[in-house]
C-alpha cells in the first residue's frame, strides 16, 4: 500500500498490506518483526513461502529460528517424510539449507530428527499441541519417535534405502552439496 507524503515531496510512503501482514504471521513472523521488516523484503518471503496445498495431508508445522541470519522460519512438514525419510528445508531469509529428519542416512549417518540432535546438545525443544485431534496424533508420534540408544542397530538392515525417482549418484550429489555448505558455514572453515 503505498501513501503520499504531505507538502512539496514527491516522495511515495510503502507499508506493509494487512492481507501480507497477515500472512508473515502465518509464516511465524511477530508483529514487531513484521513492523521492522522492509515492505519489498516482506514481498520477496511472502513470494518464497509455498501457495499451494501439500499432497499428504497428515502433515505438523515446524517453527524454529534460522541460526545463520536469526530469521524466524514456518515450514508445514509431512509426518511420514519426518518419522520415514529425509526433510531439509531452506530458510527464506537467507536461503541456508536446514537438515530437520534423515532416516535415509542421506547427510549425516548419525542423525536422525531435529530433537534428538538438540537433545544431545541440551537445547531445549518445544513441542506445541492445540486441539484434541492434535494431542492424540502428537502422542502417537511420540511413540513412534522413541528409540531404545542401548538398543544395538540391526546389522541385515541396510543403512539407505533408495526412494523412487532419486537415484544413487543424485542422492550423493545432495549429501556433498549439503555437507560442502555446512563446511562453509562453520566458523574457521
Amino acid at each position: 500500500m503505498a501513501a503520499a507524503v504531505g507538502g512539496n515531496s514527491a516522495a511515495v510512503l510503502f507499508t506493509i498490506s494487512q492481507r501480507v501482514r497477515e500472512r508473515l504471521i502465518t509464516l511465524g513472523y511477530s508483529e514487531a518483526e513484521i513492523d521492522a521488516l522492509d515492505p519489498l523484503r516482506a514481498a520477496a518471503i511472502i513470494q518464497a513461502s509455498p501457495q499451494k496445498p501439500k499432497a499428504k495431508q497428515d502433515r505438523f508445522q515446524l517453527r524454529f529460528t534460522c541460526n545463520v541470519c536469526e530469521t524466524p522460519n514456518a515450514h508445514s512438514i509431512s509426518r511420514h517424510a519426518y518419522t520415514k525419510g529425509t526433510v531439509i528445508v531452506n530458510c527464506p531469509g537467507c536461503n541456508s539449507t536446514h537438515l530437520i529428519a534423515d532416516h535415509l542416512n542421506w547427510i549425516e549417518d548419525d542423525f536422525k530428527t531435529l530433537e534428538q540432535y538438540m537433545a544431545k546438545r541440551g537445547t531445549p525443544v518445544r513441542n506445541l499441541v492445540t486441539g484434541g485431534a492434535g494431542v492424540s496424533a502428537a502422542a502417537q508420534a511420540a511413540t513412534l519417535l522413541d528409540y531404545d540408544e542401548d538398543e544395538p542397530e540391526d546389522a541385515n538392515q541396510p543403512v539407505s534405502r533408495p526412494i523412487e525417482g532419486i537415484s544413487d549418484d543424485q542422492a550423493a550429489r545432495i549429501r556433498e552439496a549439503l555437507q560442502a555448505a555446512k563446511r562453509r558455514q562453520r566458523p574457521g572453515s
